[in-house]
C-alpha cells in the first residue's frame, strides 16, 4: 500500500467517527436515557473532536506546503481519491530525507491500524450496531478500551509529528552543510585555473629537448569536488608514437600534485593499494627538481612512484610529479578517438546518458581551465579524446590534448569569447548526438567558397539552439544560451566564474538529475 492509499483511509476516519457519535446520541434519545449517559457521551465526544483536530493539524503540517492554499487542502481532504493527491504525495517524499521515508510510511500505516482498532472498540463496524438496547451497554462497558484506542491514535499522531520535526531539523542541517560545502567547492573551482596555469608553464618550460614539438599531454577532465589541486596527465612522446617504436617512452600516466605540507593523499589514487601515505613526509627530502621532462621520463626512476618536482626559479610554486602504479614506464596499447570522430560514427557512438555526462564534465572543465593555457581559444570537439579499449570507447575518461610547442596556431579575431562559443557548440552537439557540420543549419552559414569561420559557426549554433528545448528541456537550453551569449570575459572581474557555475554547471546537473534521478 502506498503512502497516499494509507492517507486516504486516514482522511476518511474523522467523519465516520463523528457520524458514529451522532448515531449513539440518537440511540440514547430513543431509549429515553440521554440524561444518564450525557456526561460520558460528551467526554467521548470531546476526545473524538480533539483527535480530529490533532489529525487535521498533523495532516496540514505534512501536506500544506505542497498545495496552493488552505482551501485546496480542505477540498483534497474531503476527496481522498482525488488524483491531485498523487503530486502532493510525490512532493512530500521529496521533502523527506531518504532515511525518514520508511518511517513516514510506517507511521501512516500504524495510524491507519490504530484508527481501525478505535472503530472496532467503538463497535461502529459491528453488524449488530442497530440493536438499540444493546448499545447503551456497549457504550458503558467499552469505555476503557475506547479510551485506550483513542490514546493509541493520539500516540501515532504524535509519532508522525515528531518524525516530521526531526526530518525538517536534519534536512535544515544538511542543507546548511551542503551550502557551506558548495561555497567551498565553488571557490576552489573558480581559482583552479590559476594553479592549472602555473603547472602548465612549469611543464612547458621543462620541455627543453629537441623533440619537444612532438610531445603531447592528455589532461584528464574531471568533475572536481575536492579542494586539493591535482592534474592527471598522460604524456605522449608523440601523437603517433607506437608502443613498439624506437622511442625511449611512448605514454606515461602521471598525477601532478601541488606541494602542500598538510597534504595527505590515498595511495589508491596512485595505484590499487588501500593504504594511506603522506606526500609531505613519505618522500625523500632530496627530491630532484625536473629541469628536462623528456630526460626525466626516459631515465631510470630513482624514487619509485615519484618522478621529481616541478618548481619555479624562486621555489615558491612546487608540484610533485607521480607516476602511475609502481613507477614503471607504461605504453598505451589502446587507440584514441576524438569526440568529433565518435559523434560521426554509427555503432559505438555515445548514447544519450553518456552524452549528458560528457557535457557535465566539459562544462566543469571549462570553468576549471578557462584563461589558462590548457584551454586554447581554438579548442574544438577534435581536442577532446577518449581511450578505446576492446573496441569500446571509455566515455567516462575524456582527455584534453595539448602540445607544448613554443608557437601556437594564431586564432582569428572574432569579437566574442571563442572558448565559450565553442563550449556552447559542443553542448549542442552532445545534445543532438551530431556535429555542427552534420546539423540542419550548417549549410545556411558558409562563406561563398564553402569555408567556415568561428562567426559563422556561432550563427549556425544560434539557430540550432532553438531546437534544444524540445530535445533536452529548458535547463539544457539555458546552459547553451548562456555560453553562446558570452561575448567577452574580463579577467579583472572574476565574478563571471561564479555566474558560469550557477548558470551552466549547476543547470546541467539539474537537467541530468531530472532525467536520471539517483
Amino acid at each position: 500500500m502506498t503512502g497516499i492509499e494509507v492517507a486516504g483511509v486516514i482522511l476518511a476516519a474523522p467523519p465516520l467517527l463523528v457520524s458514529w457519535l451522532e448515531h449513539y446520541r440518537q440511540v440514547f434519545e430513543y431509549l429515553g436515557c440521554w440524561k444518564k449517559f450525557r456526561a460520558e457521551y460528551r467526554q467521548c465526544q470531546t476526545q473524538v473532536q480533539n483527535l480530529e483536530l490533532s489529525l487535521n493539524f498533523t495532516l496540514e503540517k505534512l501536506y500544506l506546503p505542497f498545495v496552493e492554499s488552505v482551501t485546496e487542502l480542505e477540498r483534497l481532504k474531503e476527496t481522498p481519491d482525488d488524483n491531485a493527491w498523487i503530486e502532493v504525495e510525490t512532493r512530500l517524499r521529496l521533502r523527506l530525507i531518504k532515511d525518514a521515508q520508511p518511517g513516514y510510511l510506517g507511521g501512516l500505516k500504524d495510524l491507519k491500524s490504530a484508527i481501525q482498532e478505535l472503530r472496532q472498540d467503538l463497535a461502529y463496524d459491528n453488524g449488530r450496531f442497530q440493536v438499540y438496547k444493546k448499545e447503551r451497554l456497549k457504550f458503558t462497558h467499552r469505555a476503557t478500551p475506547r479510551t485506550a484506542a483513542l490514546q493509541k491514535v493520539d500516540t501515532q499522531l504524535g509519532r508522525l509529528r515528531r518524525l516530521l520535526a526531526q526530518n525538517d531539523e536534519i534536512a535544515e542541517l544538511r542543507a546548511a552543510k551542503t551550502t557551506r560545502t558548495r561555497s567551498k567547492n565553488v571557490e576552489f573551482l573558480t581559482n583552479f585555473w590559476r594553479h592549472a596555469q602555473v603547472a602548465y608553464m612549469l611543464i612547458h618550460d621543462a620541455w627543453c629537448c629537441r623533440c619537444r614539438s612532438d610531445h603531447r599531454g592528455d589532461l584528464g577532465l574531471l568533475r572536481r569536488s575536492a579542494t586539493s589541486f591535482q592534474l592527471d596527465i598522460d604524456f605522449l612522446f608523440s601523437q603517433n608514437a607506437s608502443p613498439a617504436g624506437a622511442h625511449p617512452w611512448s605514454r606515461l600516466t602521471t598525477r601532478i600534485l601541488k606541494e602542500d605540507s598538510n597534504l595527505v593523499i590515498s595511495a589508491h589514487l596512485l595505484d590499487n593499494s588501500i593504504a594511506t601515505v603522506s606526500v609531505a613526509t613519505g618522500l625523500p627530502p632530496g627530491l630532484p627538481r625536473i629541469s628536462d621532462m623528456c630526460y626525466a621520463m626516459s631515465a631510470p626512476n630513482t624514487y619509485d612512484r615519484c618522478l621529481g618536482m616541478l618548481a619555479d626559479a624562486q621555489g615558491v610554486e612546487k608540484y610533485r610529479v607521480f607516476l602511475e602504479g609502481n613507477g614503471a614506464q607504461k605504453s598505451a596499447d589502446g587507440r584514441f578517438m576524438s569526440l568529433g570522430a565518435l559523434l560521426n560514427i554509427g555503432p559505438g557512438k555515445p548514447g544519450r546518458k553518456e552524452r549528458y555526462e560528457i557535457a557535465l564534465v566539459l562544462a566543469s572543465s571549462h570553468l576549471q581551465l578557462h584563461s589558462s593555457s590548457w584551454l586554447e581559444a581554438g579548442w574544438s570537439n577534435g581536442s577532446v579524446f577518449f581511450l578505446v579499449e576492446n573496441e569500446k570507447p571509455c566515455f567516462d575518461r575524456p582527455y584534453l590534448r595539448r602540445n607544448f610547442a613554443f608557437n601556437s596556431t594564431p586564432i582569428p579575431y572574432t569579437g566574442f569569447d571563442l572558448p565559450f562559443a565553442t563550449l556552447g557548440i559542443i553542448l549542442l552537439e552532445l545534445c543532438f548526438g551530431l556535429t555542427l557540420d552534420d546539423s540542419p543549419y550548417r549549410a545556411k552559414h558558409l562563406a561563398p567558397d564553402g569555408s567556415t569561420n568561428p562567426a559563422q559557426d556561432r550563427e549556425a549554433a544560434w539557430e540550432w539552439a532553438k531546437d534544444v528545448v524540445g530535445e533536452s528541456g529548458q535547463e539544457y537550453a539555458r546552459a547553451v544560451q548562456w555560453c553562446l551569449e558570452k561575448w567577452r570575459v574580463r579577467e579583472d572581474d572574476p565574478g563571471w566564474r561564479a555566474e558560469f557555475h550557477s548558470n551552466v554547471v549547476e543547470v546541467l546537473e539539474t537537467a541530468y538529475k531530472k532525467t536520471w534521478p539517483e
